[in-house]
């Protein structure tokens, strides 16, 4: 009988089978891995090392395959086994069984992979592009294809206190002198401050901004000498494309000009020429003043914390002692302009906002004089002027595309957007925003706002989605889920219960917990939200809590202390009426009126909404009517509790005409204030028209 090829002897074995079985097992090992380990925080060797380790065990099993043969009494060394002992085929056969459950299961991990891929695209705090601005979003992607995104990573500081400082310091000015080229698009300093001490790898860090280049760097500070270096890498690649080492003086001129050769530098590396205007930019000195910029540089720090009254002051505080100490400081006189404009935001005591608006403006008086075409200037003017959207926007035009690469300044245009009723402009200017200041809270919380008012739930879910992921204890990020909860999933008890725990001071989470409130009918929690002091802009905020308090105790059965409360209002509103103070303050007309419906006054109350509605057909003439809705909605409010049910319904009808989705007629629906419109015909017709829209 003539002795059998080795190749037929490696079939008759299953070795064949055992390399095949193997390998997709050891495919599936290593997509397991992939998938796991980062999630793990293990470092990337340990992927390496499973394919070494699978390798070796490749070599081993064809070696045993062909060594030994698994028999009906166990294993066996091949050559103890009579052929006709030899069950190699049953074998082979269950080999192909494990091989065909080894590719369907890798197919059932690729999926999975994919799936789990899309959905961290969900809650990942990346720019996602929404189903609503897409072709824009798209097409401008096309065209921005060849502009480099950079992050510049927090600079690590060793030796003395005085590094520390440095390190923050060249970081902000290097952050701010390439925002400033049109040459480059550079990740906002919030987006990138947590990775100051992180462990995750340069891939990781370039794939979670966005980014395919990204600048780290580290100082040190030994007596008045400073070293600083620096390296610049491809992010996708993790290959180091530049490195450098400055040693200076520890002057201000001296730390500005690394600054400027950095920026000079990171061009060259990236083949970006650079306009003469361009070079200016860079080569622009702001302070020579150590001390000031050491005051503008802890001023920026600490207006990025959670907004809170002593935060606030400090961070005028800090504006303050920088133009103390260099009254030259443009950039530091405009940053201390918009302070007190946000300080003046959060006041409700007229005469104290009035002066903090005052000083604001006489900062931005200096900064004009000293630089009035700079982007820090132009800004603030911006910003001064944004009750007033048509000029506030043209101030931000002037920038023209310098405009367009900041994210602060991205995100106040879409605020001035939606207050022009610009919405879809508004939501596609906050993704490009996203997309500078992936990590930015703020933003993902105003994405989810305009996606409601443009009637998308789905993407504002998925902002909501991204917001969670970003700061999931943030009072603000529970009040914008709560906000998402109200007026897309109708899930009124989960979004009371996001908001309890949540500080209500500041006047928009008041607003959203009061509606959490009303909605769940829980009135020991209105209640509780009426007498809690509100801050905003507004003094008449203060009547409309008072009002809020009636309700609530009027529900909860305690008449006495009802009336009380809205005699206290009917006090406050007749001293506001008589000062003028507050008379043209937005929602000022449409708290008289509800004053006057809680009293059972209709005609009265009937009059004020006709003020009310005066005053936003003059709004409409100056373009300035984009967030109308709110006022129907509050006129209808006021008009059922007056008994004037038709004109109730003519407001509802407008509201759900508007389609902004943000008060949709399954939240309208739900509120004890229609309780009296359920069996009028024309509610119910608005029922059946507008009830399903969403």
């Amino acid at each position: 009988m003539p002795k059998p090829s080795f190749w037929s002897e490696l079939k008759r074995r299953n070795v064949t089978r055992v390399a095949i079985a193997y390998l997709f097992f050891a495919w599936l090992v290593l997509q397991i891995s992939d998938v796991l380990f980062p999630v793990l925080m293990l470092p990337d060797w340990s992927i390496r090392l499973v394919a070494v380790l699978l390798a070796i065990g490749l070599v081993l099993a064809l070696i045993f395959s062909w060594a030994y043969e698994l028999t009906a009494e166990g294993l066996k060394r091949e050559s103890q086994v009579e052929p006709s002992a030899s069950i190699t085929a049953d074998t082979g056969r269950r080999l192909n069984l494990l091989t065909i459950a080894l590719v369907v299961l890798g197919i059932g991990v690729v999926l999975a992979e994919r799936w789990l891929s899309d959905r961290d695209k969900v809650v990942q705090p990346t720019a996602v592009v929404e189903p609503l601005a897409e072709k824009s979003i798209l097409s401008e992607a096309v065209e921005e294809a060849a502009i480099p995104f950079v992050a510049v990573l927090p600079f690590k500081a060793a030796g003395t206190e005085d590094s520390g400082f440095l390190a923050s310091g060249l970081h902000d000015d290097l952050l701010t002198r390439l925002a400033k080229l049109d040459a480059f698009r550079v990740i906002s300093r919030t987006s990138v401050m947590e990775y100051a001490d992180s462990t995750k790898n340069i891939r990781e860090i370039g794939k979670e901004l966005g980014v395919g280049y990204i600048l780290e760097g580290g100082v040190q500070a030994q007596g008045k000498r400073v070293r600083i270096n620096v390296q610049l890498i491809d992010a996708n690649a993790d290959k180091h494309l530049w490195a450098e080492t400055y040693d200076r003086d520890l002057t201000a001129v001296d730390l500005f000009d690394i600054q400027s050769e950095l920026a000079v530098a990171i061009a060259a590396q990236l083949e970006v020429t650079l306009s003469d205007s361009a070079r200016e930019l860079i080569n622009e000195i702001p302070t020579r003043s150590t001390e000031a910029y050491t005051a503008y540089i802890r001023g920026l720090e600490l207006r990025e914390r959670p907004f809170s009254a002593d935060t606030q002051a400090q961070v005028v505080a800090a504006f303050e002692e920088a133009v103390s100490l260099d009254p030259q400081f443009a950039q530091a006189w405009a940053r201390l302009s918009q302070a007190r404009l946000r300080s003046a935001s959060y006041t409700t005591d007229a005469t104290a906002r009035q002066a903090s608006r005052d000083a604001a403006l006489a900062a931005l008086e200096r900064a004009k004089a000293l630089q009035p075409d700079s982007f820090e200037t132009r800004l603030a003017l911006a910003e001064s002027m944004v009750e007033d959207y048509k000029p506030s926007l043209q101030a931000l035009e002037v920038l023209g595309n310098h405009a367009d690469t900041n994210a602060e300044a991205l995100e106040l245009k879409a605020e001035l957007y939606a207050g022009m009723g610009r919405k879809a402009d508004a939501y596609e200017t906050l993704l490009k925003a996203q997309r500078l200041a992936p990590r930015s809270i703020s933003i993902a919380l105003s994405l989810i706002d305009a996606a409601m008012y443009n009637n998308d739930c789905e993407a504002a879910g998925l902002h909501a989605e991204t917001a969670r992921a970003l700061a999931p204890d943030n009072d603000d990020v529970n009040t914008g889920r709560a906000n998402y909860e109200l007026s897309c999933t109708a899930d009124y008890s989960r979004a009371n219960e996001l908001l309890r725990g949540v500080d209500v001071q500041p006047m928009g989470r008041h607003f959203i917990a009061r509606l959490a409130a009303q909605a769940a009918r829980d009135y020991n929690r209105l209640l509780e939200l009426a007498q809690t002091p509100i801050s905003g802009p507004w003094s008449v905020l203060t009547g409309w809590r008072l009002l809020v308090e009636y309700d609530a105790l009027r529900q909860l059965g305690r008449n006495d202390e009802a009336a009380t409360a809205l005699d206290r209002a009917g006090e406050f509103l007749a001293v506001a009426e008589r000062g003028g103070v507050i008379r043209g303050e937005p929602y000022y007309a449409l708290t008289q009126a509800m004053y006057h419906a809680l009293r059972g006054d209709a005609e009265g109350a009937r009059h004020w909404i006709e003020v009310d509605r005066r005053q936003w057909e003059q709004h409409r003439a100056d373009g300035d009517a984009g967030f109308e809705s709110e006022a129907y909605f509050f006129r209808a409010r006021i008009f059922a509790i007056a008994g004037l049910n038709g004109e109730a319904i003519g407001e509802l009808k407008s509201l759900f005409e508007e389609r902004d989705g943000y008060y949709p007629f399954q939240f309208v629906d739900v509120l004890p204030w229609f309780d009296g419109l359920r069996d009028d015909p024309g509610y119910l017709e608005l029922g059946r028209r507008y009830g399903q829209y969403r």
